[in-house]
This record gives C-alpha cells, structure tokens and sequence, in this order.
C-alpha cells in the first residue's frame, strides 16, 4: 500500500493523526477542515479512500458526497456522523457512500473499514489482463455492494496463499475474472492461466499425475483453470484430489489451481455429482459471485463502466461518452438479468450501434429488453440463465462456456464402473437431449418452432423435453410463430 493516499474531511484536528495511526507506514494522510477544500482535493489529486464527516462548518457532507464521486465513480467514501437513524444511512448507501460509520467511532471497526476501502480500491484501480490475443482490452471489477465487498476480501485472502479456489456463479457474473484477479495478486502471476473445460482434462491430468518427482522440484509454477466442474467426472475428481494432496503433504506446491461452476455446488454433491471429499477440500475457498439481482446499487456503476469503455473503443458521434436517460436507466432497473453482468453488457453495446451517443428508453430498448424477457420466460435456474444469456447474446457461438461438448461414450463408460447402474440408455438419451436442445435452441434464436423442425419432431413433443430438461417452465408462452406437426412422437428420435 506504498501509494495508498486517504483524504480526510473532517473539522476535528485529531482525526488525521488519528487515521495516520490506524493505517500502516507508507499510507499518506491528507486533511481538509471544510467540504469546499476537500471538495477540492479531491478534484486536483489522487485521493484513494476519502473519510467524510457529516457535520462541518460549510456544510453537510452527506450533501457532497455526489460530488465527491463525480470525478471518480469507484472511489471509496466512508461516511461518519453522529446521526445514527436508518434514514441517514440508507440516504449515504444510496448517494454512493462505501460504508457508514457511526459515532463514537469503533477505532478497530474503522481500521478495518479503511483497509477493507483500500484493498477494495486497488483491486478496482489495477486492470486484468485477459489472455486473449484477439481482445487486447482489459477488465476490472466493479461493483460496491455488501455482496461484492465480501467477494474483494476473498480475493485478497486466497491471493495470498496456494490453495486450489472454487468459484461458483451463474452464467454472465465474472467467474473467470474473479480467478484472473485473484491470479494477478498472487505469486503465480508471471505464468499464464491454462484453462481447460472440465470434460478435457484426461491428458492434464495424465501429465500432472505421471511427471518425475525432479520435475516437480524443478518444474516451472503453473496457474491452472478448470471451468464448469459439473462435467467433471468422479474419476476425475478423484485423480485431482490426488493430486491436491499430494502437493498439500510433500510442500512442493508449485501449481494454483481454480474451479468454476454455474451451478449451485451444494446442489451437485446433494446429486452425487462431485465426490464429498473433493467438495469439502474446496468448500473452504469458495467464492460465491452474487447475480446482477441481488447487487443493491452496482448496476449503474457497471453502466457507467461499459459506456466509459464503449467511449474508449468507438467515439460517439458528437464526440462525447455515451449517456443513458433517466427512464432507460429505469427500464435496466426494472429488467431481472438473467444473464448478469455479461448480458448487460451485451444490451448496451447493441443498443449503442443504433444510437447516436445517448441510450434512450425508445422502441429499440423496450423491445430488446421485451424479447429477453420471453427468450428466457422461466425464472432464475442455473440451467435456463445459461441458455438464456446465450439466446440474448448473438455473438456468443456454440464453442461458449453455456454449451457444453458431451462425450457420449465416455459417459457410458463411467457408469458401467458402478456395478448397481440400471436404465444406462435413458441416461444417456437425457445426457444427450440435455446438450443437443440448447444447441438448437441457441441456434434458433429461442424459436421452438425453428428449433422443433430441425430435430424432427413435434412442438408438444420439444415442449415436454424442455420442460422436463428444466429449459422452460409450465407457465411459459408457446411460440407465437406457427409450423407444421409433420412428425409424430415416436418420429423424435431422441
């Protein structure tokens, strides 16, 4: 935190030694007696964190704390005051404030706030590197609520350590920007991430579990990837727990290893999908990624961040950010995301190549924003938030993390090792629809009746398997577009 620097706005002369005293060597503290000068500092510097008090003698502070974040969003701003009612509290969170503090002061509730702002603030400052040669950008967290504070101290503890980390989300909330932030905090950070999908991990494994112990003294760190490890399978699971404690007991560690999934992991070891043993080694590192819904406030941060991007990338054209109106900013309030973070960046960037420089709540929105809300007409499941993310998303392709390649006999081969399997050719016919019905849904757009003729069946019949695939929920509207029933049940051929 060498260059770490805290504004302090506050009329008490003794809360700038104060803070100075809580905060470790190498932070600098700056004072400011009024709003006005503090206002002003932290217009013309760098401020990292600003301590804001409520009562000063030009002012309330709670009045300017708008104007405090004007000129940069994503700092940090704790507010004090004595006034310790609910309103004022409420009134600070909704202005923008990182977290209200009430007097008299808890002087280790407020170190610990202080570091928490600032940890937070270098997390938001540093840009991640994705390694993607064909997207040269780069991508921060954002985001302020209680949810993704708690999901910057994780970040923060298990950079620091070597421990595999378990990363759980639906679709579109930032697993993998979550492990490359985690990863560039780390000591692994001058190697590559390899990222590997959890149904192509046989040769990983293989070379992992069969090096020489010399190589392993002297092999290079590596920083290894696995997503969506509900394809994983149990033989898998086993061989990497090996491995995990292999590395645990001989202190010869030189491999950090993330896991992603969409789903809930509780719910997959609850269906016997992940072994209990690796769960329980990985629930002690879990990261839960909050969806879009649930994170109070963060939504017109997030706009503010894809608009300033979008900026960056292509100029408006009068020259100026792109802006959003009062009302569409409603109307993305109202919307339930479904696809998070990813799908609302998705939203923006389509609607700005059909604007002049500002997002209005005209037809185009409404009506982009309608069509996804019948493309993903059931509610927050982890297997429709997939597939609805990636109807809503044209420029996803099938190669995407929401479709999943499915080996059929490799399948059949694990469950042939469990001597009590029976019914093998209706699992497998599940496993099958399973994967192929989102592919030709993603591939219609969302359009059943599109999607029925290409797989040569019924509508009623598609219908049942959605349902009973968990795609689509009984209330549902049908397509409005109508075809012909030209197969019969039996003519499905899944």
């Amino acid at each position: 935190m060498g260059e770490a620097r805290v504004l302090v706005i506050d009329d008490d002369p003794s809360m700038v030694p104060l803070v100075e005293g809580l905060l470790p060597k190498g932070v600098s503290i700056t004072g400011a007696r009024t709003l006005q000068k503090g206002i002003t500092l932290a217009a013309d510097h760098r401020f990292d964190v600003i301590l804001l008090d409520q009562l000063l003698p030009d002012g309330a502070g709670l009045d300017c704390i708008e104007t405090l974040l004007s000129t940069d969003r994503l700092r940090p701003i704790l507010f004090v005051t004595a006034q310790s009612d609910a309103s004022t509290a409420i009134e600070a969170t909704r202005k923008g404030a990182f977290d209200y503090l009430p007097k008299p002061l808890d002087f280790s509730f407020l170190r610990q706030r202080l570091l928490e702002a600032l940890e937070y603030r270098e997390l938001t400052r540093t840009p991640v590197v994705l390694d993607d040669p064909r997207n040269p950008s780069q991508e921060i967290l954002v985001g302020r609520c209680r949810l993704m504070q708690e999901v910057y101290k994780s970040i923060g503890r298990f950079a620091a350590i070597r421990n595999a980390v378990l990363i759980e989300g639906e679709p579109g909330t930032g697993k993998e920007l979550v492990a490359r932030t985690i990863h560039q905090y780390g000591e692994f950070r001058a190697f590559a991430i390899e990222k590997f999908m959890a149904n192509d991990v046989d040769s990983l494994i293989d070379e992992l579990s069969y090096s020489k112990p010399n190589d392993r003294e002297c092999g290079e760190n590596r920083t290894i990837l696995i997503e969506d490890i509900e394809h994983l399978s149990l033989a898998n699971q086993s061989r990497i727990l090996l491995l995990l404690r292999d590395k645990a007991e001989t202190s010869q560690n030189r491999t950090k290893w993330f896991f992603t999934t969409s789903a809930s992991t509780r719910s997959l070891l609850d269906k016997g999908v992940l072994r209990s043993d690796f769960f329980y080694l990985l629930s002690s590192t879990l990261i839960a990624l909050p969806p879009l819904r649930k994170r109070d406030g963060d939504l017109e941060l997030l706009v503010a961040h894809f608009l300033q991007r979008a900026s960056q990338i292509r100029s408006t054209q009068d020259g100026h950010t792109p802006r959003v109106s009062p009302d569409a900013m409603q109307l993305l309030r109202e919307y339930s995301w479904p696809g998070n973070v990813a799908e609302l960046k998705s939203v923006l960037d389509r609607v700005l190549l059909e604007s002049r420089g500002v997002i209005q709540a005209n037809d185009t929105l409404r009506g982009l924003l309608s069509d996804l809300r019948t493309d993903a007409s059931f509610p927050h499941s982890n297997n429709s938030q997939g597939i609805a993310h990636a109807i809503a998303d044209p420029a996803a392709n099938t190669n995407s993390a929401s479709f999943k390649s499915f080996d059929l006999l490799a399948y059949a081969k694990e469950q042939l090792q469990d001597r009590q399997v029976s019914s093998l050719y209706d699992m497998c016919i599940e496993k099958l629809e399973s994967t192929l019905l989102p592919l030709v849904l993603h591939h219609t757009s969302g359009n059943r009746a599109a999607a029925a003729r290409i797989l040569g069946m019924t509508r009623t019949s598609l219908r049942k398997k959605m349902l009973a695939l968990g795609l689509m929920t009984d209330d549902a509207n049908d397509d409005s577009e109508s075809g012909p029933e030209t197969k019969s049940e039996s003519g499905a051929g899944l």
